[in-house]
């Protein structure tokens, strides 16, 4: 799978093709896998008229939210926070804001705020599972395992349900096919739950 294959590529090489931003963003190797749904080089392809079509977002939205996702993996989150206090959102943009908020917050180190972002996107949108799947992973590092293996138990649900119903709507957000991240989720439910046993 090319995808696993630049994943694989990105963690042994531990970002050594990246800026400093990302190689402090991820200091221990287990939290790449997080990171690698954001990293990539290349931008998924074809994802812009399905997105549309199952979602009431323009064409100038999917790119302002492209736009911040880029700004934020290069390192630049204070201009992608300035634009997105300049946006004028929408109530049913709000579990976009919350999410980007939540995952300049997690590049920022500041996992307190990025739980509490994360926790309001999936509150508003239960199917926005990105944002669940981050929050798992902030569970994760901050040590919070059994929610953490909750969250990622509920992510996996929710992805399998969207990738059996071949959704694409949410694929903007990340670089990587969502049957990778599914494939994460039940890697990290297996390391946590082997982490709670011992």
């Amino acid at each position: 799978n090319k995808n696993r294959q630049q994943a694989n590529l990105f963690s042994e090489r531990k970002f050594e093709d990246k800026n400093n931003f990302q190689k402090e963003f991820i200091p221990a190797k287990e939290f790449a896998d997080a990171e690698n749904i954001f990293f990539s080089n290349e931008k998924k392809q074809k994802t812009e008229n399905a997105f549309t079509a199952e979602s009431s977002a323009s064409q100038n939205d999917k790119s302002f939210y492209e736009k911040i996702s880029d700004l934020i993996s290069e390192g630049n989150c204070s201009k992608a926070k300035e634009l997105l206090s300049q946006k004028n959102w929408t109530a049913a943009e709000l579990e976009f804001k919350y999410f980007y908020d939540g995952y300049i917050d997690y590049a920022n180190k500041n996992f307190k705020e990025a739980e509490t972002n994360f926790f309001k996107a999936k509150s508003l949108n239960s199917g926005l599972w990105i944002a669940n799947v981050m929050l798992a992973f902030v569970y994760k590092r901050t040590n919070k395992l059994q929610k953490s293996l909750q969250s990622f138990m509920q992510s996996f649900n929710l992805i399998n349900d969207y990738v059996k119903n071949k959704k694409t709507c949410y694929n903007f957000i990340i670089d990587f096919d969502p049957v990778y991240i599914l494939e994460l989720c039940q890697k990290n439910i297996d390391e946590i739950q082997k982490e709670l046993e011992e």
